[in-house]
Parts: C-alpha cells; structure tokens; sequence
C-alpha cells in the first residue's frame, strides 16, 4: 500500500469521525419545552400545520394549559406556543376521561 493510499484512508476515516461525532452532539442537544405552532406540527408528529392548528381551535390542545398565546398587546392575530411535552400528556388521555 502506498503512502497515498494510507492518507486517503486516514482522511476518509478522519471524516466519517467527525460526522459521527456531530451527529451525536446534536441528539444530546436538549429540545426546547415550549415551541412555536409553526414547528411544534413536526415535534408532535402531525401531517401538516394545519391539522395541528385544528386541535388547538376545537379545544383538544387548552389555551392555558398545553398552548400559550403569545400575541403582542392589541395585535389581532394570535401567536400559538405548545407546551410539547403536556401536548403528549394529553394525546395520551382517552376523549372520555379528558377533562375540559
């Protein structure tokens, strides 16, 4: 084996290293409690951001509870924040034992 080859080896297994190394920083990065609608669909598992949106407009997800609304003072839009993990707690009730 040449002392070319030896290198290129090296460099490539140098490389897939790194790449191990990176991807498991980011799994152990710790995920934020309270995250935007716009995100949290994809954390929760829904299809799309509407169906998300959904859950929170028929009540499923509470104001107060497992969704924050923070809109600014006098803007008329609200901006939805979900609590993911008390999101999951009450994907896990079943419909009759749910209170409101």
């Amino acid at each position: 084996m040449s002392q070319e080859d030896l290198l290129e080896r090296l460099a490539s297994a140098f490389e897939r290293n790194n790449q191990l190394l990176e991807q498991l920083i980011v799994d152990r990065q710790p995920k934020p409690k309270c995250m935007p609608l716009a995100d949290a669909w994809k954390e929760l598992g829904y299809k799309n951001y509407k169906a998300c949106y959904r859950k929170v407009i028929n009540g499923h997800y509470r104001v107060g509870h497992e969704v924050e609304d923070r809109r600014s003072p006098g803007a008329y839009n609200p901006e939805y924040w979900l609590d993911i993990e008390a999101c999951r707690e009450r994907n896990k009730v079943i419909p009759a034992k749910r209170s409101v």
